[in-house]
């Protein structure tokens, strides 16, 4: 038989739902202007964290989907006011749940 592969995927072990996800930053072009507007130059998007008002953000984060036996891949929309403490609760390694709901409310919980 050749050409076999291997059915068994799933989640990766060792992953039980602690994966934090990502801050990805990006910009919108609408009408040939790119928001949001800044004063001068942009800064480069690996030190995008250190000035995040330069950027839109997502948070983003991965997905094990059951029924399609495969992994998807999730974004929500984030305020850049929110993106330092985002990304200290990533830094702590907070679950998703949490992050989704510090991002709702506002306040952990």
């Amino acid at each position: 038989m050749t050409g076999t592969t291997n059915k068994r995927r799933g989640r990766p072990r060792g992953s039980s739902g602690k994966a934090s996800g990502c801050l990805v930053p990006f910009t919108e072009t609408r009408r040939g202007k790119t928001y949001p507007i800044i004063q001068g130059e942009r800064v480069p998007k690996d030190i995008a964290l250190d000035y995040p008002h330069h950027y839109r953000w997502f948070y983003q984060w991965r997905e094990w989907q059951e029924k399609q036996q495969r992994w998807s891949t999730r974004s929500k929309r984030i305020k850049f006011q929110q993106v330092a403490a985002i990304h200290q609760l990533i830094q702590a390694n907070q679950n998703v749940v949490r992050i989704l709901n510090f991002i709702e409310t506002g306040r952990l919980e």
